[in-house]
């Protein structure tokens, strides 16, 4: 029984690693649109300001892509924070 669940266990993981760029996606995707519904008018209208013109359909895309690639240079922890932290303490 516990082979069973160490197995599920892994497979799960897996699977996470899997998803994870996909919900990531996601969640920016939804966002966007939800900016697209809310003040999208606003927001084109300050991109244009600054030389960026994209359509307003767009910005679901747009900001799916770039939580995306940001997913993928989240820092992770820093080994040198964590010493310092111990060292502190004692």
């Amino acid at each position: 029984m516990e082979i069973i669940a160490f197995i599920i266990l892994i497979l799960g993981c897996i699977a996470l690693i899997f998803i994870s760029p996909f919900i990531a996606f996601a969640e920016g995707w939804l966002i966007g649109w939800l900016i697209k519904i809310i003040f999208g008018t606003i927001f084109i209208s300050g991109l244009k300001l600054i030389g960026i013109s994209i359509t307003i359909d767009n910005i679901p895309l747009i900001c799916g892509t770039l939580n995306l690639i940001g997913y993928f240079f989240r820092p992770g922890i820093n080994p040198d924070i964590l010493k310092t932290k111990i060292n502190n303490k004692e």
